[in-house]
């Protein structure tokens, strides 16, 4: 007598069936598991990785389904307090390559923060969380800090910069 349901491997009503009728997520991962080990049994998938089971679309279904539960799991560890930890969150975020000058970005965003786009809540830690230079290092909070302070508006772009934030906030209006 087998534990778990196998569908006749439909990959969708196993995914439904999971997430339905499975609560724990480590239970999940053992169904998951439990299920493809059948499928290559009853494909005559033994012993070594075959290019069948590479290509097969079903274990790359049920696969990508463990790779997200996977995910769930490590992000629900990671959390305090109910808030996601930071750093989980930008590990597999690519940092965006800012090409203009160090000031034009700080200004960017100190216009969004007046025209209320965005919140101040820690504006610098944000830059250098989502930015990286020109040059490709990072951004420090405390000397965007320290440039803010030194900012004049003599810079070229800085007009180009004002006038695209208006744009945008005149056509983001309810």
């Amino acid at each position: 007598m087998q534990k778990y349901p196998f569908f006749n491997f439909n990959p969708d009503k196993i995914t439904e069936y999971c997430h339905n009728k499975i609560k724990p997520d480590n239970e999940k991962l053992i169904y998951l598991e439990f299920v493809i080990k059948e499928y290559k049994n009853n494909q005559g998938l033994l012993g070594p990785v075959s290019i069948l089971e590479i290509t097969s679309p079903f274990i790359q279904k049920i696969r990508n389904e463990i790779e997200f539960i996977n995910r769930i799991i490590e992000i629900k560890n990671s959390t305090a307090n109910g808030k996601i930890k930071t750093e989980t969150l930008n590990r597999k975020i690519e940092k965006i390559h800012w090409q203009g000058k160090e000031v034009e970005l700080i200004y960017l965003f100190k216009e969004l923060i007046d025209r209320g786009l965005l919140k101040e809540e820690k504006k610098y830690k944000m830059i250098a969380d989502h930015f990286k230079q020109r040059n490709g290092k990072n951004f420090k909070p405390e000397i965007l800090a320290n440039s803010f302070q030194n900012m004049k508006k003599t810079y070229k772009n800085i007009d180009e910069i004002t006038e695209a934030v208006n744009t945008f906030k005149k056509n983001t209006k309810d």
